[in-house]
């Protein structure tokens, strides 16, 4: 390890979640000697910390490496001299914008590809961003409603690609943790399981709401019944969650390593198209409760628009705006709370409701001014 201080490297650091960690481990944590951000994008999801290029005369220097996930080479490098890998990197899609091979090359060949390098520079900490989804909802739309990470669930399958590549790319994560590496040296791994995360840069679900909404005179659509459904995680909590992570494995390697943690905080548990309208009242947007459309109906639709999909998919990549996978995400009760990251990592939420809230409607806003 580095005698002066460690070396981070964070996959996906341009990223809407990776930036934050990467912030947050330039201001909150000590001991750092250089952090490095590796990714495909050059520029920054947020105007953030990542986004300036700093001088090596700067505590710590940030060193912004451009490169693919699947690129082993270049990871390699990349990996030379790190003493602790973040990997946040990662294709999200529940809509089929995204080939299903490009999410199984990136998420879990990416992840494999990452593990070797370990292996080859003797990088002996690897924290390893999963996601709720990795657990479900299952195909039959069961809830876990305030679970933790040992409540049985009946796993029936995943309804989206992205949420298999993911739990298949933690399964590799976690068969890696007490590997002997070729130094001597035993890699320690762990996965985070973040709720739906918002806050500058995103939910990105936001979004087709919002545009929904402007063609239809600033009324959200009611797409998730109303009651518990989702305890959304501020962005700078997640990243908080990490940064304890990644101090906590190094620290307690044999109580961290080849554990999972849920990741939420104090947000309130609600639906997400209540949300969704929440974080957008203050744009001048309303939710459409009186305009209901029953589920029923909406499941019809999106199963009409999922064949449209398959017959056009030899001539033409259409996505729908909506699918039954979606549908039954947002009207299934399904969150967790955050003991064991209490317990295990020191984690305790930075940011409250309103403060996170302020902070994404800021964002928000300006980033309709540019719209």
């Amino acid at each position: 390890m580095a005698a002066h201080g460690q070396v981070y490297l964070v996959t996906g650091g341009r990223g809407f979640l990776g930036s934050r960690i990467v912030e947050m481990l330039a201001e909150r944590e000590q001991n750092v000697s250089d952090i490095r951000v590796y990714d495909v994008a050059k520029t920054n999801a947020v105007n953030l910390l990542v986004d300036q290029e700093r001088s090596p005369l700067t505590s710590p220097p940030i060193v912004n490496v451009v490169g693919d996930i699947r690129d082993e080479q270049a990871l390699t490098e990349a990996c030379r001299g790190v003493d602790v890998i973040i990997h946040a990197a990662a294709v999200i899609d529940v809509t089929g914008r995204v080939p299903d091979q490009v999410m199984w090359d990136v998420n879990v060949k990416g992840t494999e590809t990452l593990l070797r390098c370990c292996e080859k520079e003797g990088v002996p900490f690897l924290v390893y961003t999963s996601s709720v989804e990795v657990l479900g909802p299952n195909s039959s739309g069961d809830p876990i409603i305030d679970g933790h990470e040992n409540t049985p669930y009946n796993h029936t399958g995943h309804r989206f690609t992205y949420s298999r590549t993911k739990a298949e790319a933690e399964t590799l994560v976690l068969s890696h943790n007490g590997l002997v590496l070729s130094t001597g040296v035993t890699l320690r791994t762990c996965v985070l399981r973040p709720m739906y995360i918002y806050g500058e840069g995103g939910p990105v679900g936001v979004f087709p709401d919002w545009r929904y909404a402007d063609n239809h005179g600033g009324k959200l659509p009611r797409i998730s019944a109303k009651g518990p459904k989702v305890r959304p995680v501020y962005v700078g909590n997640a990243a908080w969650a990490h940064v304890l992570a990644a101090r906590e494995i190094r620290r307690q390697p044999d109580v961290i390593g080849g554990q999972t943690y849920f990741v939420s905080d104090d947000t309130p548990v609600t639906d997400y198209s209540s949300f969704h309208a929440e974080l957008l009242s203050p744009l001048g947007y309303t939710i459409d409760d009186d305009t209901l459309i029953s589920l029923r109906v909406w499941y019809a639709l999106a199963l009409l628009l999922e064949m449209i999909q398959w017959l056009l998919k030899p001539v033409l990549a259409f996505r729908p705006p909506m699918t039954r996978g979606i549908l039954q995400l947002y009207n299934t009760a399904f969150y967790f709370g955050y003991e064991k990251a209490r317990k295990d990592l020191g984690y305790q939420p930075l940011f409250g409701w309103e403060e996170g809230k302020e902070r994404t409607t800021r964002w928000l806003t300006e980033y309709k001014k540019e719209w």
